[in-house]
């Protein structure tokens, strides 16, 4: 693929960036990486049309709207891509339409972005959430979160739609269920303001087994090696540790290749970290 532009959404605007990707009229992709957040989105325009969206659990319009709504930095790369190796397309609406109907996201959830305005926000659960999570009153989802959490780690967690995910969270804090650094108290979250190198190398994880299965096989290769989730790692120790994980990933993937993509983008994701 040929790049045709790249930098930082914190210097472009993304909403500027996409009109001008329309404007171009080519086969494209966009490619936004959040490392902070070990997260990512691809974006596929057909001739200028957009066409093909995801992000994490989020696929067309709706990992649109969360691409609009929250990356706001990250780094970029527009590339020219063979006409060949387009997706299927899962976006029918058209660029306006979809950036019309993010406008009315913003809207509608504003006050929520007041309270947590970045991806890398520090959350934790109120002590009566706890309780509830405990005795099975709140969603599935919410046990595969730790006490305190960062808004990525949330949206990664939770399975809804992206506008169910939002009132979601909005209800949380309009109920104290969810309470923000400044509430909670800064011990809390001390640790929540980015993911820690074991948090990213277990997103790689969770895309290959899923999630519920990636929390099983980190904590498993943690304790067999003796490491904590919130220690300083060191080239060779996040190596091992990624080794271990594909040892435990082996049973579950379907096919060579799987496992072969698996290990390289592990051993990749280590390079970026450090």
């Amino acid at each position: 693929m040929k790049v045709l532009l790249e930098g930082n959404l914190a210097y472009v605007s993304l909403f500027n960036l996409l009109q001008f990707i329309k404007l171009e009229q080519k086969n494209s992709l966009l490619h936004v990486k959040l490392k902070e957040v070990a997260q990512e989105a691809k974006v596929y325009f057909d001739t200028g049309k957009i066409m093909y969206a995801e992000l994490n659990r989020l696929t067309g319009s709706d990992a649109m709207y969360r691409l609009i709504g929250w990356w706001d930095y990250g780094g970029f790369q527009f590339l020219e891509v063979p006409p060949d190796e387009l997706p299927q397309d899962n976006i029918h609406e058209s660029l306006d339409g979809i950036l019309m109907e993010s406008a009315r996201y913003l809207d509608e959830f504003a006050d929520l972005k007041t309270m947590a305005p970045k991806l890398t926000t520090g959350l934790a659960f109120s002590q009566k959430s706890i309780q509830l999570i405990d005795q099975g009153q709140l969603p599935e989802f919410t046990k595969l979160l730790p006490r305190s959490f960062t808004v990525a780690r949330f949206f990664e967690a939770c399975p809804y739609s992206h506008w169910d995910s939002m009132q979601f969270l909005k209800d949380m804090f309009a109920h104290k269920g969810i309470l923000t650094a400044e509430q909670a108290g800064g011990e809390d979250l001390r640790m929540t303001n980015s993911l820690t190198p074991i948090d990213s190398l277990e997103s790689i994880v969770m895309e290959f087994v899923g999630i519920d299965d990636s929390r099983l096989f980190v904590e498993e290769v943690l304790q067999d090696l003796a490491f904590d989730r919130q220690q300083a790692f060191g080239f060779s120790q996040l190596l091992l540790v990624a080794d271990r994980l594909i040892d435990r990933m082996k049973p579950t993937l379907r096919d060579e290749d799987e496992l072969q993509e698996a290990t390289y983008r592990l051993r990749a994701r280590i390079t970026s970290l450090l």
